[in-house]
């Protein structure tokens, strides 16, 4: 029986990126990008806020990619969405990019695609927009069935996604202005043989299997930029048109108005508020410890007592053996406690000594559920460090560093200047001596789940902004 040869590529007529019913600008000139547990990076609000910005490490949306096939001579082949697929991934536009016509062997694209298992894949994967199965499509005359039908393939359209992007950043100006895009690659299902000859996917004589570039559909340029590194947003400066400024564009419009003669139309650059800003533009990194201290201690305040039940017996042990250590009577043992060990007594005393994690009720709607793993693990990152705060050798440490500074306390810039000196010597403890030894690793770390606890459980949703 003769061979029968494979059929030509696909083409594709027209691709582009979209986002249903949304009115907005679909990507920005520059994003933030944000470390997470592990190490990993997120681009913070991609491809845009939608419908409006959220305070969350992974504020952004899902982006859809619609794909027109050029119409195909032979009704032979399987159905377009059988064999068509998109990839996506961020690059520098540096980075050698694959084309047209270029293969990837499926196994390979697969190892590296992103999953709950594997977050570190560069490769997001679209999800096909199938036509429900409920509902059948009510066919006229000259209107194309649906494997003709431009396909729509959806992004990150999972709840909560982020989209990670691990590049490398760098110190240098140079390397921080790298510009970089999303690209949408549209491949076609196929394989070779075992003579490398390109055949159909689904035959007996296939060997390896391939993805084939058929189409590549890229974003605009944009930048990323530290979320440390960028100027705060908390304080931006209000113009006549209600519009704001922010540090850049504050300065900018200071010089550009220094001549005025109208100076109502001015406002007081040398205010309270500028100064604010420009500490804080200079202080970024002192800033954004002390926002993530302030969420790190939030969290421990905002957690019912029942959360911790689950790791009580640790905590006591701690406790213990902290009193131990820094006590030398054998009374007053209560006393000498912090308030957080008081409360963690009395946690196992009214449940004889036995931690219950699963009747750990955290719900809104007064139903008795487990404490999720991810919230278990933070919080007990939470209370070795609120511990560790009141332990004998932090506060020690502390009042050798205030005896120290005393003096600082009478001059406004010197007291700044402490103040920075003590967020970053705290955090530089923080880490090397609690969260190191813990799967959070870093105080920046905790920060993030604190952000992804509030907006992933119901019992803080009153503290969400």
């Amino acid at each position: 029986m003769a061979a029968i040869p494979p059929l030509p590529p696909l083409e594709v007529a027209s691709a582009a990126f979209f986002r249903l019913e949304c009115s907005h600008a679909l990507f920005q000139p520059e994003y933030k990008r944000s470390n997470r547990t592990k190490g990993l990076k997120i681009l913070r609000c991609f491809p845009h806020c939608c419908p409006e910005h959220i305070d969350r490490s992974y504020c952004g949306t899902s982006l859809s990619v619609r794909v027109e096939l050029a119409v195909r001579a032979s009704d032979a082949a399987p159905p377009p969405r059988q064999v068509v697929a998109v990839f996506a991934r961020f690059e520098a536009t540096s980075d050698v990019s694959l084309r047209p016509g270029e293969c990837v062997e499926v196994a390979k694209m697969a190892a590296g695609t992103q999953s709950d298992a594997n977050l570190e894949g560069q490769w997001v994967a679209g999800s096909l927009d199938r036509p429900s199965r409920v509902v059948t499509t009510i066919r006229t005359p000259g209107k194309p069935s649906d494997d003709h039908k431009p396909l729509v393939f959806h992004l990150n359209g999972k709840p909560l996604s982020r989209w990670y992007y691990d590049w490398e950043s760098g110190a240098n100006k140079a390397h921080r202005l790298t510009k970089h895009v999303l690209k949408a690659y549209i491949v076609e299902r196929c394989a070779v043989d075992q003579h490398d000859n390109f055949t159909d996917f689904t035959r007996p004589g296939a060997h390896t299997q391939l993805y084939r570039v058929l189409h590549v559909v890229s974003s605009p340029e944009f930048t990323v930029i530290s979320y440390r590194r960028a100027p705060s947003e908390q304080f931006q400066f209000p113009t006549e048109d209600g519009s704001a400024l922010g540090y850049e564009e504050a300065a900018q419009f200071s010089q550009d108005m220094a001549g005025s003669s109208d100076s109502a139309a001015v406002f007081n650059l040398e205010g309270v508020l500028w100064h604010k800003l420009r500490w804080e533009h200079a202080n970024a990194s002192a800033v954004a410890v002390s926002k993530n201290l302030a969420l790190a201690y939030s969290l421990l305040g905002w957690a019912p007592l029942r959360a911790y039940a689950a790791c009580a017996d640790e905590l006591v042990h701690l406790v213990h053996h902290s009193l131990q250590e820094s006590l030398v009577g054998p009374s007053k043992e209560l006393s000498k406690l912090n308030c957080f060990s008081k409360l963690v007594l009395d946690q196992v005393q009214a449940n004889q000594g036995a931690a219950v994690a699963s009747s750990s009720d955290i719900g809104m709607d007064g139903a008795v559920k487990a404490v999720p793993r991810d919230l278990d693990t933070l919080l007990r990152a939470l209370a070795q460090a609120a511990l560790w705060l009141f332990s004998a050798d932090t506060m020690k440490w502390m009042r050798t560093f205030f005896h120290q500074y005393a003096c600082s306390v009478v001059d406004k810039h010197a007291l700044r200047g402490c103040f920075v000196l003590f967020v970053e010597e705290l955090q530089d403890r923080l880490d090397t001596q609690v969260f190191k030894h813990t799967t959070m690793h870093s105080l920046a770390n905790v920060a993030e789940e604190v952000i992804a606890a509030v907006y992933s459980h119901e019992c803080f949703h009153a503290r969400r902004p």
